[in-house]
């Protein structure tokens, strides 16, 4: 009876809208962290090669 009490306690908070908003802002969160660190690892490496290359000063 108690196990069943925590299964429907669970699917009741799993279903509320405070759960959803949270995995759904946490997934948001986490693109647009991937996002930021693929940027600036581009530009870290863009900008290395070109004050390299282009440039032709030392780093």
């Amino acid at each position: 009876m108690f196990l069943r009490l925590l299964q429907l306690q669970w699917k009741s908070y799993r279903r509320s809208s405070a759960f959803t908003s949270g995995v759904v802002t946490s997934i948001i969160y986490l693109y647009f962290m991937l996002c930021f660190v693929g940027i600036f690892t581009l530009l870290g490496f863009g900008s290395f090669n070109l004050i390299d290359e282009d440039m032709g000063v030392d780093p």
